[in-house]
């Protein structure tokens, strides 16, 4: 495992979530296990109105906020009308502190650039074709939110697998949040 020229930068978790929790804090519970949780991939299940997306935006966050310059989040919905919300939870964490901003049109790829160098893509797959366009890419998280709105979900899983991996050790994860139901759902 390589090591990176900015390891002396990473921060312990427990350090990071002091710093993020006047910015963002995970809910006791679920949210909170989730946000720790160590597993190579993870499925964020239950009713709409729980926390999912935002544990998902709070784990990315963690994330750019530990290894800095070494992170590279993708942040993944099936269609950019549903990225409204995220836009405006982000503007609202911006303005609370946290040190980012985020680059890109309403209807487009949007980019949070943290101040460290870390970055988080925020993007759509509207079919198993647009995910091809991450490969030969590497990002250190993938958060695919809905995954059940996806009917090509198994096939993404398996094509993004292969773009977790940090050249520098940091380490990675896939999220994935899902209501019941949606064409992905038996898969």
């Amino acid at each position: 495992m390589a090591r990176s020229r900015t390891a002396h930068l990473v921060k312990p978790i427990q350090d990071v979530m002091l710093d993020a929790t006047q910015i963002w804090a995970p809910q006791q519970g679920p949210q909170l296990l989730a946000t720790l949780c160590p597993v190579k991939m993870i499925l964020f299940g239950g009713s709409r109105g729980g926390g999912k997306t935002d544990c998902a935006i709070g784990k990315q966050i963690y994330g750019a906020l530990r290894y800095g310059p070494d992170w590279n989040g993708l942040f993944i919905r099936k269609s950019y009308k549903y990225f409204a919300d995220i836009r405006r939870r982000l503007g609202q964490l911006i303005r609370a502190g946290l040190p980012a901003e985020l680059v890109g049109p309403q209807q487009g790829t949007n980019y949070l650039r943290f101040k460290s160098g870390a970055n988080i893509t925020l993007t759509v797959v509207e079919s198993i074709e647009k995910a091809e366009f991450f490969q030969g890419q590497s990002f250190t998280a993938v958060s695919i939110e809905e995954a059940c709105q996806f009917s090509y979900i198994d096939a993404m899983i398996e094509m993004l697998k292969g773009c977790l991996r940090s050249a520098v050790g940091v380490p990675t994860q896939m999220f994935l949040t899902a209501n019941p139901g949606g064409p992905g759902h038996s898969q």
